[in-house]
């Protein structure tokens, strides 16, 4: 478990370790995918083609699913 020296609170910056951190280490940028498919004669849900990216089901309306996929950029 962090020590609270290192850890960030609120209206306070960070300290030992967590600023080393924040000052040496770039921010990770994401991508934020969406996809809409048909689903399946037997209104399965059909997944994206993109087989490297984690697909979540976010809704599904009238015979088509809508799919979101978080990733590293």
């Amino acid at each position: 478990m962090n020590s609270s020296s290192e850890t960030t609170r609120l209206g306070r910056e960070p300290t030992g370790r967590a600023a080393q951190l924040a000052q040496n280490d770039k921010p990770a940028k994401i991508q934020i995918l969406h996809d809409v498919t048909n689903d399946s004669p037997d209104g399965q849900p059909w997944p994206p083609p993109s087989s490297d990216v984690l697909w979540v089901i976010v809704r599904r309306p009238e015979g088509r699913t809508l799919w979101r996929a978080i990733q590293l950029a």
